[in-house]
């Protein structure tokens, strides 16, 4: 059974903004409003183009290999999450140089509380678009579609 296109939609629309909603609630009781809210509009940028650089060809490579199962999509969201946290770095980090190499080390071995964050972000999401798009789907006891 095929993803329908109205579905796959929906999944690629709804499940980057959940987790955001999520946070903002848990954030409204820990910081100011402002501050919640400043948080959410980043997450909800950064959520939505992670979505678009990576979890389009993620969702690609899930129908490639023909993963079906939740654990599936939520390894994939996680591996997505980890590979726009490396983005993220590269791209903030400074052209590189043998004089800069110390820098961006230490840049990179400070960022795995942030690397850690958009895995486990990226794999609620990749979770929560499984539950959009494709659960309804059959899938046997490795999480492959029985159905060609």
């Amino acid at each position: 059974m095929a993803t329908s296109i109205p579905r796959l939609l929906l999944g690629f629309l709804l499940a980057p903004g959940i987790p955001v909603l999520v946070l903002y609630i848990i954030n409204l009781q820990l910081v100011p409003r402002n501050d919640a809210e400043f948080g959410a509009v980043m997450f909800f940028l950064m959520a939505y183009i992670a979505a678009l650089l990576v979890g389009i060809p993620a969702y690609c490579l899930a129908r490639r290999l023909r993963v079906s199962a939740l654990r599936g999509y939520a390894l994939l969201g996680a591996l997505a999450g980890l590979v726009f946290h490396a983005i993220i770095l590269i791209s903030f980090a400074p052209p590189f140089s043998l004089a800069q190499a110390e820098r961006l080390l230490l840049l990179t071995k400070d960022s795995g509380p942030g690397a850690i964050a958009a895995a486990a972000y990226a794999a609620a999401t990749g979770a929560l678009f499984w539950a959009i798009a494709v659960w309804p789907g059959r899938t046997n006891t490795i999480g492959v579609r029985s159905d060609k």
